[in-house]
């Protein structure tokens, strides 16, 4: 029998510092098995609201390893979720229709050296740039997104509707992305280059047994890279942030960017 996670976490206050910080990070007991780490992350549902699912998830889940008896069917073709580089800070789910509100993350076997998580709050990069600067990440093809043949145009910032800013950035070492506009181009590079300078990263090294909650409309996450002989296996799930009935039940973003 599964346990259940609602007994082993506070909900109430893992929600509550996530709204505050953006990220939180919560000792679990080590899962007993790939089985019930996924029965976890799919009952959190009940907190951070309906899983959007991946084209690569299983039962909702994606795996986060480099084993390479789980993405054998696709060969050489080299994807976030199964490689072992470096990957700078973005926003998750940058092709989706509907992008996640929330991310969770559960580590079943960190790497013994490296792959340790990379965070940096959206919110800081706005400090120091001007309105016109800033006004200019708002226009609906601030950034152009491209992967082999996927291609992306969305806002840097906009307006999330609750009285707040949705923050989205996408640069790494998996997906090509430039300004779309020469409106966009100066804030485009002020926060290209504020992700990528390591003075403004968090690291974060999870153990086994640890969740790691990000608020995917603020933080940026990225990882250190990994030997890829060093096995290594987390496990994630994104969430929509809302209720049944469509109402908001993790307010997440950033404060109101332009006024």
């Amino acid at each position: 029998m599964f346990r259940n996670i609602e007994t082993l976490l506070d909900a109430e206050s893992t929600v509550a510092e996530l709204e505050r910080v953006g990220f939180c990070v919560r000792d679990l007991p080590t899962p007993e098995g790939d089985d019930e780490a996924r029965t976890w992350l799919n009952q959190l549902e009940c907190v951070f609201g309906q899983g959007i699912g991946h084209k690569h998830g299983v039962n909702g889940v994606v795996s986060l390893t480099n084993d390479p008896a789980i993405y054998a069917d696709k060969g050489d073709v080299r994807r976030p979720q199964s490689d072992n580089g470096h990957q700078e800070p973005h926003t998750d789910g940058a092709f989706e229709q509907h992008p996640p509100r929330v991310m969770a993350v559960l580590c079943l076997h960190p790497a013994d050296t490296g792959g340790e998580t990379i965070l940096v709050d959206m919110e800081d990069t706005t400090t120091g740039m001007s309105e016109t600067t800033l006004r200019g990440l708002y226009v609906p093809d601030a950034i152009v997104v491209v992967r082999g043949t996927q291609e992306a145009k969305h806002p840097v910032f906009s307006d999330n509707g609750r009285g707040g800013t949705t923050a989205r950035f996408s640069n790494h070492e998996y997906n090509v992305s430039y300004p779309g506009n020469d409106l966009a181009a100066p804030g485009f590079a002020v926060v290209d280059g504020y992700l990528k300078d390591k003075a403004n990263q968090i690291v974060v090294a999870l153990k086994a047994g640890q969740l790691i909650l990000i608020d995917n409309d603020r933080v940026t996450h990225g990882r250190n890279e990994f030997d890829s002989r060093q096995p290594r296996h987390l496990l994630r799930k994104w969430y929509d942030g809302k209720d049944g009935s469509g109402s908001t039940i993790v307010n997440t973003g950033i404060k109101k960017a332009v006024a």
